[in-house]
């Protein structure tokens, strides 16, 4: 008995693998597990900062701009018996025979918090979450960013556009599964400096300058066949094919393992849970897949071989994605399991905070475009190399949590600041005195 790899479906956001030898048996994992209190939910808390006004925070002696969440609770974790029921009805349309469903264990658990469908935290954070476990079987979690996030890393993570924010809390989770894989072999070879030129040009004229430019499933499969046409990456099969139809997560597989070789160094492309599995244009397997729209307009400088043997035959671990949507709505019944570290007064996210979150997010994405735009100018201008930009702009995007504020003793507290400063000085309460913080300038290194 065994998840086949291949003919997997997705129903009401439930991955369902038929199995390699019981035509009535099918193995599933939850893409999206909505999790309600009183129900899948037994206890809840979560502890925010920097959702709403600016929050700064002092680690030794260094400032941030900082936002983030702490999430901690007790669940039992599933489908729904609403998805139970779509699943095993939409299996018997399909293949005409009464299902058998059984969850897939879990192995290798990585988890990090969300917020509005953006993770929360690049570096590991608090974590107590089992490293293995079932769906269905209860267990404690506690899930944190890391104190030191700053609110840049949210203003530039957004893919796409809009400008609405859903104020809910989630957990991703990525993790190994066990599949049985039909014959499918390949040795890949490809210079990582040609891929990313490949793809950087074939996805980035879009007119994004931040933030993630997100690639659709069709766009995905069809780059990976493109790629091996024009040779740019050189596909040797011992067994199965480049068919999509047949082999299509064996083919993503393959090219997430490449395309995650170029993050190294900077973070060129990002994988991770898709807020809307059954998506069926962008939802790649149940996972989003974007490309960095801070890095098209530069190229690598230098050649990087990247070479793997590659088999999916017989029984093989892959990465697959869900998530949890901690679905607890903030009211006077329920603010007991919320609390706000700006405003202790208010712990639920009001339609005032996320109007402050949305203006501050607009206001940073204004700074780090207008920084972008200069960092560009030292780059072609010769000021910089492309390896230096990729530092900097890690730096302005968030993707380093360096310190944001610096101490300015020259300005007393009760001097007069002038006008076109004055919102870019913080006053911060400092073991019972004041300092006035102001802006580090990224660039200026």
């Amino acid at each position: 008995m065994g998840a086949k790899l291949t003919n997997s479906i997705i129903i009401a956001d439930v991955q369902v693998h038929p199995d390699h030898e019981d035509p009535t048996q099918f193995h599933y994992y939850p893409l999206n597990v909505p999790c309600k209190l009183g129900e899948s939910l037994s206890e809840f808390k979560v502890t925010y900062w920097g959702i709403g006004p600016e929050y700064i925070v002092k680690i030794g002696d260094q400032f941030y701009d900082a936002f983030g969440a702490i999430l901690a609770g007790k669940g039992s974790i599933d489908i729904t018996e609403e998805q139970r029921t779509e699943v095993n009805q939409k299996i018997r349309e399909i293949y005409g025979v009464e299902p058998k469903l059984s969850a897939i264990t879990l192995t290798d658990v990585i988890v990090k918090p969300v917020f509005a469908g953006i993770t929360l935290g690049i570096n590991k954070g608090d974590i107590i979450f089992p490293e293995q476990f079932r769906f269905g079987s209860s267990f404690n979690f506690l899930v944190g960013s890391p104190q030191n996030q700053v609110f840049a890393h949210l203003a530039a993570s957004k893919s796409g556009s809009g400008d609405s924010v859903d104020p809910s809390f989630g957990i991703n989770i990525e993790a190994k599964g066990e599949f049985v894989g039909e014959p499918w072999k390949v040795t890949a070879s490809a210079d990582l400096k040609q891929v990313w030129s490949y793809v950087r040009k074939r996805f980035g004229g879009g007119g994004i300058k931040i933030g993630w430019i997100r690639i659709k499933k069709a766009e995905y499969e069809r780059v990976m066949v493109d790629m091996n046409r024009e040779q740019v990456i050189n596909l040797n099969f011992d067994e199965g094919s480049l068919d999509v139809e047949k082999h299509g997560r064996e083919i993503f597989e393959m090219g997430k393992d490449l395309l995650s070789s170029l993050n190294t160094e900077s973070e060129f492309f990002k994988f991770e849970p898709h807020p809307n599995p059954s998506d069926p244009e962008e939802s790649v397997y149940g996972w989003g897949v974007s490309l960095n729209a801070g890095y098209v307009d530069i190229d690598i400088d230098q050649s990087i071989s990247w070479k793997k043997s590659i088999e999916y035959t017989g029984r093989v671990k892959i990465p697959i994605p869900s998530s949890l949507s901690l679905a607890v709505d903030c009211n006077d019944q329920t603010k007991q399991h919320f609390e706000d570290l700006v405003n202790m007064e208010e712990p639920c996210i009001t339609q005032a905070k996320v109007d402050e979150l949305l203006k501050r997010r607009s206001k940073a994405n204004e700074k780090i475009e207008k920084q972008r735009d200069k960092l560009m100018d030292r780059l072609i201008s010769g000021d910089i190399d492309p390896v230096r930009y990729r530092q900097i702009y890690a730096i302005i995007s968030g993707e380093i949590n360096n310190p944001t504020h610096e101490p300015t003793p020259e300005i007393a507290v009760d001097s007069i600041v002038p006008i076109e400063n004055s919102e870019s000085i913080v006053t911060y309460e400092d073991n019972g005195g004041q300092l006035n913080l102001v802006p580090i300038d990224p660039l200026s290194n």
